[in-house]
C-alpha cells in the first residue's frame, strides 16, 4: 500500500441527515394516526450531485391514495436545504437542522396540509362505516 496522503479524516459525531428527520416525521404520521395514514419517504436522484426525497402521505385503504406533502433538496453538504412544499407554492431555503425543524413543522401544521390529513381522514372512516353497515346485512 502506498504512503497516505489524507491525514486524520474528520469525525461525523452524532449526525442527523435531513432525510433521516423526515424519514422519522414519516413514523410520526403513521404512529399517530393508528395507520390509517402512511408516511413513506421517497428518495429520488433525478439531479447529478444534489440528494432529493419527497414525502408522501398515502390512505391504505384508499387504494393507495397517496399525496405529496414536500420534496427537498441538497448537496453533498447537508445544508442549506431546498424545501418544495408540495401543496402550495412555497419554497423554504433553511441554513441549519434547527430551521430545518421548523420549516418542517410549519409545513406540516399549515392549514392546507391539516386540511388534507382532515379529508383523508374522514374518506377512511366513511368506508370504515360503509362496510361495518355492509357486514351487518
Amino acid at each position: 500500500m502506498g504512503k497516505d496522503l489524507w491525514g486524520n479524516l474528520p469525525e461525523i459525531g452524532d449526525v442527523r441527515t435531513p432525510y433521516i428527520i423526515l424519514s422519522e416525521q414519516a413514523n410520526v404520521i403513521t404512529q399517530k394516526t393508528e395507520a390509517l395514514l402512511e408516511g413513506k419517504v421517497h428518495i429520488s436522484n433525478k439531479s447529478p450531485g444534489n440528494f432529493q426525497a419527497q414525502l408522501l402521505i398515502s390512505a391504505p385503504s384508499l387504494a393507495g391514495f397517496y399525496v405529496q406533502i414536500l420534496s427537498i433538496t441538497h448537496g453533498v453538504e447537508l445544508y442549506p436545504v431546498k424545501i418544495q412544499h408540495g401543496l402550495t407554492s412555497e419554497t423554504f431555503n433553511p441554513k441549519t437542522e434547527e430551521e430545518y425543524y421548523l420549516s418542517l413543522s410549519t409545513i406540516f401544521q399549515s392549514a392546507k396540509v391539516q386540511s388534507v390529513i382532515k379529508s383523508l381522514l374522514i374518506q377512511i372512516k366513511a368506508i370504515a362505516t360503509q362496510k361495518l353497515k355492509f357486514e351487518e346485512l
